[in-house]
């Protein structure tokens, strides 16, 4: 399972010299497609550190029965960050998608146990809280930050087409 990236910019304000300089940038290029996932996946990280969700608000409390478990280990019991071994976010990688033949930015999971965990985290079920941390709401900083990774690799093949 993957998650697609989709980043919305206005065309007319991020890509307006697309017109002159070429058809071949209205996409990103395998380079910028990767650049953005890697600066999603460190969003997604450093906010799920924090202990914050996709709308960057605190994700809900654990249960007792799970802070009695995470205090044997020394872990926090107060800060819910998603994280008792680790392996879930570990698994989750950057990568370039190409549907279709046009690059674009995933975050994919390399180990089926771990995209489960995620997806139980992601949408609850059970005695699960929905906890979402994969994705990102507009105008958050997360949100913002990949954004102006997108609109940065979209400079970036611009200028270098003109060249």
């Amino acid at each position: 399972m993957s998650i697609h990236l989709s980043v919305r910019i206005d065309h007319h304000k991020a890509v307006l010299h697309l017109a002159r300089v070429s058809k071949a940038t209205e996409h990103l290029n395998p380079f910028g497609a990767q650049t953005v996932a890697r600066v999603a996946l460190d969003q997604i990280k450093r906010r799920t550190a924090l202990g914050l969700d996709q709308s960057e608000k605190p994700f809900q409390a654990y249960r007792e029965r799970h802070k009695r478990a995470r205090g044997k280990r020394g872990l926090s019991t107060r800060l819910v960050n998603l994280n008792f071994e680790g392996d879930m976010l570990r698994s989750l990688r950057a990568e370039t998608r190409r549907p279709k033949g046009i690059p674009q930015p995933a975050l994919v999971f390399h180990d089926t146990s771990e995209r489960k965990k995620a997806m139980a985290h992601q949408k609850g079920g059970g005695k699960m809280p929905i906890r979402e941390f994969l994705g990102f709401k507009r105008g958050t900083r997360s949100h913002n930050a990949v954004k102006r990774a997108a609109i940065a690799a979209f400079r970036r093949q611009i200028k270098a087409a003109k060249h």
